[in-house]
């Protein structure tokens, strides 16, 4: 278990969703960044190949002094070579140690086990050793050995991939999950499926599918006529939001964004998008996802609590509504946090600002795209686009005021994104600018050694002998005074100002 840290190129990385958490939490993320980067040096330095190569020149250090009668000499240089060697394992083990963000779990690690026991024994036998009373101990100090140089072995082969898993088990795709829930009576929440032939009058139900993978999809795309091929096309990730009519039925696809508490950042959340596919049926709405979607368990309850009839429009309508007001409250935080790091000096900002800050953009850019297709597609089902059963005029009261909304946040967003690019270039301009003034004083400094460096090469290594009566320190206060002036005319010119 080398950690995630092993990742730790990805730390900076942008990762969807948990932009806005590191921005709220910018100081404790640069220190985190930066603890990788040491990390990331140190595994440069004291890297996997040299820790292998010490493991291997350590071996014949400590077993052939078991086995063959050395020369002093030979005894002594393999014994300061062992030390050298071990003075290494400490290092790295303890600056691993130091820089790791799990460092129960470092310790726990089968490889990370290895390297401590190395370092325990070896300590103790070199204690063993220094103790003036020891030298009955002569012999257990060497049979310890024994084993360090076993285990070093191990440790050898497991890291230079000798020692290898067995691979994983072919294992068949997890099945779907599958529950319905009674239109008639939603108070009984979700059971498992029950079929049975609808007869006229009989009970809809909704049909909920969860864990859907690609192996599920002929399957259900034959269950409800629909191409396996253009099911999974709408429920990847990738897929923008959008209805559209299915021989005698409507499917929208629908992305619910889902704000979830950030793991690594105490009171902050993290964006998830989940695909979901609504099926409109004669018996009942369908829906389709790849993983579970939350919203969906409190449908029933905030359909009762705005006086709606469950049915394949009103899910519709309390989805939209739920994701619309979770992508408000993400921009009206976004607008807190971006406002707060303004307070702060671009010259005092941490080093993560930037990515963290394009981070948040890619976000924003993300949730813009989101609001212009679910526009378009709240503009379809306003007008004369895809119908679903049961629609009426009250149906197009509440899209026409989804609609609203959406413009609304689209405008938000937009101020956003602006409000972030323009961070992003004062950002820029203001480091580009502090770079110019440290160019700057290198210029000067520059034009101030010339004159020493000048005079010196006429005179030479001394002033004896040159046609003119001239001391060494009148050459040097000359060199001073001519430097002197060299530094203010600069001053005045602004350059040394800060």
């Amino acid at each position: 278990m080398e950690e995630s840290e092993n990742a730790g190129s990805a730390e900076a990385r942008y990762v969807q969703g948990e932009a806005l958490a590191r921005l709220a939490n910018l100081g404790a993320y640069d220190e985190e960044l930066q603890r990788s980067e040491h990390r990331r040096a140190v595994d440069r330095i004291l890297s996997e190949g040299f820790m292998i190569a010490l493991s291997v020149l350590l071996i014949p250090v400590l077993v052939l002094p078991l086995f063959m009668d050395l020369p002093p000499s030979v005894v002594a240089s393999m014994e300061f070579l062992y030390y050298v060697v071990l003075f290494f394992f400490i290092l790295e083990y303890g600056l691993k140690l130091y820089y790791s963000r799990d460092r129960l779990g470092f310790v726990r690690a089968p490889i990370h086990l290895f390297d401590l026991f190395i370092i325990v024994a070896s300590l103790a036998a070199t204690i063993v050793a220094i103790i003036p009373e020891a030298g009955g101990l002569v012999i257990l100090l060497r049979l310890l050995r024994l084993p360090v140089a076993l285990v070093l072995g191990g440790r050898s082969l497991s890291r230079g991939g000798l020692i290898r898993r067995g691979e994983a088990e072919q294992r068949a795709a997890a099945p779907y999950i599958e529950r319905t829930l009674d239109l008639a009576d939603p108070g009984r929440g979700w059971e498992p499926p029950y079929h049975q032939e609808v007869e006229d009058g009989g009970r809809k139900q909704w049909r909920r599918f969860t864990g859907v993978s690609s192996e599920h999809l002929p399957s259900l795309g034959r269950r409800f006529g629909i191409s396996g091929l253009v099911l999974g096309g709408r429920i990847w990730e990738w897929a923008y939001p959008r209805a559209e009519e299915t021989g005698d039925r409507v499917t929208i696809f629908l992305q619910v964004p889902v704000l979830e508490p950030s793991a690594r950042f105490p009171r902050s959340n993290i964006l998830r998008w989940t695909s979901l596919l609504l099926i409109d049926q004669e018996d009942g709405p369908v829906t389709i996802s790849r993983c579970e979607v939350p919203l969906l368990d409190e449908v029933p309850r905030l359909a009762l609590e705005e006086g709606l009839e469950l049915d394949a429009p009103s899910v519709f309508f309390v989805i939209m509504d739920r994701s619309l007001g979770t992508i408000e409250d993400l921009i009206r935080e976004a607008e807190v946090e971006l406002s707060r790091s303004e307070t702060v000096p671009m010259s005092r900002q941490p080093r993560a600002f930037l990515p963290v800050v394009y981070g948040v953009k890619k976000e924003v850019d993300h949730i813009l795209r989101w609001l212009v297709h679910t526009r378009e597609m709240l503009k379809s089902l306003q007008g004369r686009g895809p119908s679903m059963s049961g629609w009426d005029g009250e149906d197009n009261i509440r899209v026409k005021a989804l609609l609203e909304r959406c413009d609304f946040l689209l405008e938000a967003a937009e101020g956003l994104a602006e409000g972030l690019a323009d961070d992003i270039d004062f950002y820029l301009n203001t480091t580009s600018f502090q770079m110019n003034k440290v160019m700057k004083v290198i210029a000067v400094l520059t034009a101030l050694t010339i004159i020493p460096t000048v005079v010196g090469g006429m005179l030479g290594m001394n002033i004896v002998g040159v046609p003119w009566a001239i001391s060494l320190a009148q050459v040097v206060t000359i060199v001073a005074v001519i430097m002197l002036f060299t530094a203010w005319l600069y001053f005045q010119m602004g350059w040394l100002r800060g």
